[in-house]
């Protein structure tokens, strides 16, 4: 499923109409609560080609997960969710930090799945005129 030399990769590389492709931003959001931690620094890629990329892929896989139960599109939505599910007196609601979430996601087992999924997708060619192969490739990629 990878491609193995560069030359493989060389057919997705993203050509630029400008001299010198976009350069990343950084800038500083502050955080006026925080004492140990007075600003949070934030790298922004927009119109980076790779970002790009990431923004067709998102808009060609959103809607696999959509149609999952236990997808939840907004806090909104939680909260109607919530409002019909029985909870027993002796349970608790916890959250979880997920800083370390996605490293420990396989990824081989997770292209696979998404191949699955691309391949039983009656829309697919609605939002796009690639392969479920190519799409996932392109994951692979990024």
């Amino acid at each position: 499923m990878g491609y193995k030399t560069l030359n493989e990769q060389k057919r997705f590389l993203v050509s630029s109409p400008y001299k010198q492709l976009p350069k990343p931003t950084i800038y500083a959001k502050h955080k006026v609560e925080s004492v140990y931690h007075p600003a949070r620094m934030i790298v922004s890629q927009i119109n980076d080609p790779t970002y790009l990329m990431s923004k067709i892929l998102t808009d060609i896989l959103n809607p696999l997960d959509e149609t999952a139960d236990s997808f939840i599109k907004s806090s909104v939505h939680l909260k109607e969710h919530l409002k019909i599910l029985s909870i027993d007196p002796d349970c608790f609601l916890s959250t979880c930090d997920a800083t370390n979430l996605f490293p420990s996601i396989p990824v081989k087992q997770t292209l696979g799945i998404t191949f699955d999924l691309l391949k039983k997708d009656k829309t697919l060619n609605e939002r796009t005129k690639w392969t479920p192969k190519q799409i996932v490739n392109l994951m692979e990629m990024s």
